[in-house]
Parts: C-alpha cells; structure tokens; sequence
C-alpha cells in the first residue's frame, strides 16, 4: 500500500525504489520509529519546496534556522571537529546529500539545492499522510513544533508525542550559547560559517 502511495511516478522504477530507500523504507513496519536522517530530509525538501527554485546550502540551512524548524537539542549546537559550524547544520547538509542519491533532489553542480520532481511528489504524498492522519507527526521529534504546524494546520502536541530534550530559543540565544559552549569564533555571530563539505 505505501510503495503504492509514495510512487512518484505510478509505477515501480529506480527512482521510486530509491526515493523509498531514502526517505521511509526504515518506517515501512513501524511507523513510531523515524531515524532521524529521515526526519532531516524531510525537513530539507519541506524547506527546498517552501523556498522554490534553484538555493544554496547557506540559504537553505538558514532558511531552516531562521524558521526554528528544526528542534535543537544536546550537542546540535556544538561545532563538528572539521567545522566550525553547529553540528546540525552539518546534519541537514548530509541530509540534502541522501535526498540526492535518493533523487529527491538535484544535484547538477555543487552548491545547487533545488527540488526535484520525484522529490517534489514525495514530499505532498508524505504531507498528505500526515494531514490525513494515516501517519502521525508527533512521532517526529526532530521536527519543532513550528514545521509540524506548517505540514498540520492546527497541530496540538500531544502527551505522547516523542520529545527531544530541548526548549525552543532564539537565534540570538542559539548563538550565544554556541559561542559560550565551545568559544567559536565570530564567523558564526557574522554568518561567516564554513562550508566546506557535503554539498
């Protein structure tokens, strides 16, 4: 039934086998249990989709923070031994890498993020699942409660939804405590981050 529903095209092809692989194959049994690669791809085509067109990693990821769609927690914020850039940051770049192999995003040159069409099509059947109820939203905990409103309207959290130990800041705060946990430079308070890898 859900190969059926994630189809992009309407019939079995690579793309299609791929686009599952990437994005829900692991949930197939279970769908209470999302990796959380999953969820951040799902939050980069949601993101590539809101904005349109052709962006950048800088863009996209920005776009993403700025919009507190994302739910830090822990160590999200704590710079990666070969960046100097939030550990979560480096998460959804490597998560727009898997949509690319999962052909759900294009990749014609780097530093491209654009939507493909498969990615495109996966992405409303999957909103579709949520809004219908087939699927449940709250099991998403590294979505914030602001993107699942975006996919949901109305959305209410629930008791029982999957939680991250985290609390809702500001970028400003998510800065601050950036700089204080691991004395990162000013690159980060500028927007100056590096950008050296994936995409």
């Amino acid at each position: 039934m859900y190969d059926k529903v994630f189809s992009c095209t309407g019939k079995s092809s690579r793309s299609d086998s791929i686009a599952w692989h990437y994005l829900f194959h692991e949930t197939q049994q279970n769908f209470m249990k999302y990796p959380r690669r999953t969820q951040e791809i799902l939050i980069v085509l949601y993101a590539l989709d809101d904005l349109g067109g052709i962006r950048t990693r800088r863009e996209v990821i920005d776009h993403i923070s700025l919009n507190r769609w994302y739910e830090i927690a822990g160590d999200d914020l704590v710079p990666t031994r070969t960046s100097n850039e939030p550990r979560y940051r480096i998460d959804l770049a490597w998560a727009r890498k898997d949509a690319v192999l999962g052909e759900c995003v294009n990749n014609s040159e780097r530093n491209s993020w654009e939507l493909s069409r498969d990615g495109k099509k996966v992405l409303e059947n999957v909103c579709y699942l949520f809004r219908s109820g087939e699927l449940d939203i709250g099991c998403l905990e590294f979505l914030s409660i602001f993107i699942k409103r975006m996919i949901v309207p109305g959305f209410q959290p629930k008791a029982t939804d999957r939680k991250r130990n985290t609390t809702h800041a500001s970028i400003l705060d998510m800065i601050k405590r950036a700089q204080r946990n691991s004395s990162i430079s000013s690159e980060i308070a500028s927007g100056d981050m590096v950008t050296e890898f994936p995409g």
